[in-house]
């Protein structure tokens, strides 16, 4: 063998142990481990992937309590973008304090929750009918129900398996516009340490790969408005180094009626 054709194979080396190990991307690594975990064809329908679920979720409600709120930065930027819309759905309120804010801001809103821990927060909204336990893949609401559908840090914990019935669930149920917030990070954390136990993250995808999946299913995002509610973020909430991230994950839509799917 010449010396060019040693360095080739040398060359190629690397790149395959690069591809498979700590020198790749670690987005990629992740998706790969989740093709060898069979997880693509996990749904919350499946009773042992919610068993484990829930034993996960349960603890990690009970360790956030009621001091979260992700959802209430972007309660008075929807006031202010969306000034005729009334009804909204929190689509995935956990605790149900950013449902409470929209309440407190005019909206007559309403929210659903998959998790049985963070409820034990919200059991006054349940009893008032203005929250359900039920999850975003399989929501009990007539079509075009609210004026805007929310929902903030929750399509990324969604199985793979189930995201897109999610997503035309909440475009189904959406009159105007959906305002969705998707985690575009990676967070490794799982379930257990077992070989198809799943990601807290499930998908991870960047966000270019959401705005198909909505356009797919008649919601568009509206140019500019992205732009409008983060200037109006960052000059009501200044100081607040979360006002000057770049809320990548940020999707504020129109729905198409001429495209909206009517069953999921």
């Amino acid at each position: 063998m010449n010396t060019l054709a040693r360095l080739f194979a040398f060359y190629m080396c690397v790149c395959v142990f690069a591809e498979g190990n700590t020198f790749g991307d670690r987005t990629d690594s992740i998706q790969q481990r989740l093709r060898e975990a069979n997880l693509e064809e996990k749904s919350i329908r499946d009773p042992e992937y919610f068993r484990k679920s829930t034993r996960l979720y349960t603890d990690y409600h009970k360790k956030r309590g009621n001091t979260k709120c992700l959802g209430c930065r972007y309660v008075a930027a929807i006031k202010e973008l969306f000034p005729k819309s009334r009804t909204l759905l929190d689509g995935g309120c956990g605790n149900g304090r950013a449902t409470r804010a929209f309440l407190a801001n005019g909206f007559d809103a309403y929210g659903v929750e998959l998790y049985a821990e963070a409820l034990k927060h919200a059991h006054d909204l349940m009893k008032e009918g203005r929250v359900k336990q039920e999850g975003v893949v399989d929501l009990s609401f007539e079509n075009k129900r609210f004026d805007v559908v929310f929902s903030t840090d929750v399509l990324e914990h969604v199985p793979p398996g189930d995201i897109d019935r999610s997503i035309c669930q909440l475009v189904r149920v959406a009159k105007d516009y959906l305002w969705v917030q998707v985690g575009l990070n990676e967070k490794p954390e799982k379930f257990g340490s077992g070989k198809n136990d799943p990601w807290v993250h499930e998908v991870i995808k960047p966000r270019s790969w959401w705005l198909k999946r909505f356009e797919a299913y008649g919601a568009d995002e509206i140019d500019g408005a992205r732009a409008t509610a983060l200037a109006y973020l960052r000059g009501r909430h200044r100081g607040r180094s979360w006002a000057r991230s770049s809320h990548e994950g940020l999707l504020i839509l129109r729905v198409d009626s001429s495209r909206q799917p009517e069953n999921c």
